[in-house]
This record gives C-alpha cells, structure tokens and sequence, in this order.
C-alpha cells in the first residue's frame, strides 16, 4: 500500500514541477530546488512510527492543498490541483484507517471540523513554518515568492 502511495506522489510531484514551472515561466529563482530530508529518529522498521509520519505528511498536504486552492487562477491548474487532492485525501484516509482499524480515525476532529465537515486548512506560509520548526527540510530555498 505504502508503495503505491509513493507512486501517486512522484507523480503529484512530477506534474506540479511542470504546471509550476510554466506559470512562472521557468524562472528558476522562483522554483524550490529539489529537497532533501531529515527523518530525525524515524525508524523505518517501526510500522507505528512510519505510519504517523506518512499521516503527518499526508494530513499536511491535504490541508495544504485546500489552502492554496484560492491562489490557482488557471481554471484547468485549480481542477487538476482538486484531483490531487482528492487523491491525497484518499491516502490520509487509507493512512489512518491501517493506524486505527474500525474506527472513524479517518474523520477524526484534527483534520475535519465536526460542525462543517471542511476539511483543515492551511496556507502556504503555515506549512513553510510547520516544516521549518520540524527541521524536516535540510535543503536552504526561499519562500519569499509564497503568499
């Protein structure tokens, strides 16, 4: 399962790379380099540490997607990005239902707002600190180009 789920996202990150880079006209200096990680601790044959990493990251990208929805100005970028999304939804769903089995851990309160049933949100700048005070990204970029 976790295979597949890197799949959907080399492909996520393929297709951004693109898009991104026409809409700012391949200008480099506003293109994240590609990163490098620090998993910390993170031991890999632990499957309960592996599997709250991957919820950690897949609860951000749903909620980073959802936040950064309202700067695509493309019609066609905001339906592809709505498709990612869903997609990314599904993984945080699989995600935690292997962590929680038979429960509703899936819609849990900390990513869906039990008055609204919206999912949470954030806004680029939110997930540029969030992974800044993790020191999960090692390599140095500017985010200055972010809204």
């Amino acid at each position: 399962m976790l295979e597949e789920i890197y799949s959907h996202e080399v492909v996520h990150r393929e297709v951004l790379r693109q898009l991104i880079g026409t809409a700012v006209n391949n200008n480099q200096s506003m293109i994240l380099p590609a990163l490098n990680f620090n998993y910390g601790s993170l031991n890999f044959g632990n499957r309960a540490q592996v599997l709250e990493t991957a919820r950690t990251l897949e609860d951000t990208g749903v909620a980073a997607y959802t936040g950064a929805g309202r700067y695509i100005e493309n019609v066609n970028n905001l339906i592809l990005a709505g498709k990612i999304v869903s997609v990314e939804g599904r993984h945080a769903s699989v995600i935690r239902s292997m962590i929680n089995p038979n429960d509703a851990y899936f819609t849990a309160p900390d990513v869906v707002e039990p008055a609204t049933g919206k999912n949470e949100i954030m806004l680029p700048s939110q997930v540029i600190d969030m992974l800044d005070e993790a020191n999960f990204i090692t390599t140095q970029f500017s985010a200055t180009h972010l809204p």
